[in-house]
């Protein structure tokens, strides 16, 4: 969000609503690709690790984060 308003770039939209929680890897949607992610900021920001998997049915899971 960026002055009250959701942003995004065409028609991807940064919006809470596109997440959802999972309780388990869903078994009939392999993973396909597992790959990280590192947000290292500047100077005196912290460092953000991410961990996704991109899965048959094309869609991303957060595994993991240390944050």
């Amino acid at each position: 969000m960026y002055s009250g308003k959701v942003i995004g770039m065409g028609n991807i939209i940064c919006s809470m609503n596109h997440f959802h929680r999972l309780d388990e890897l869903p078994r009939d949607n392999d993973i396909l690709l597992i790959d990280i992610e590192i947000d290292t900021k500047h100077q005196l920001s912290e460092t953000t690790h991410f961990a996704f998997a991109f899965t048959k049915k094309r869609n991303v899971i957060l595994l993991a984060t240390n944050k």
